[in-house]
């Protein structure tokens, strides 16, 4: 095949519609793969922001649910067991607090 031929082939395949379509199409995925891998790090740093300003928010609710009862009362009073528990579930510790004995 001559140089001539062969230029004019080359010039028609990748001047059709199909090439230019299959063209498009790897240079948008091309495009996304790359926004992907680029927006990863910061996926995951405002993931880690907003997972400790969740711990921190419930770690400030035990610590006032621990500490506003006076005494121990409030230790055997269930509404006060089930609240305590409903915080520790919420952070995922999946530990419960003690039931108290029943007599």
């Amino acid at each position: 095949m001559s140089s001539y031929a062969r230029g004019r082939l080359d010039a028609w395949l990748l001047g059709s519609p199909e090439w230019r379509s299959l063209r498009d199409a790897l240079l948008v995925t091309g495009v996304l793969f790359l926004l992907q891998q680029v927006l990863w790090p910061v996926q995951w740093a405002v993931g880690e922001a907003i997972s400790w300003r969740v711990d921190d928010a419930v770690r400030e609710r035990v610590v006032a649910a621990s500490f506003d009862p006076v005494g121990i009362a409030a230790l055997e009073d269930q509404e006060t067991l089930d609240e305590l528990a409903q915080i520790v579930n919420c952070a995922g510790s999946g530990s419960r607090p003690a039931r108290p004995a029943q007599a």
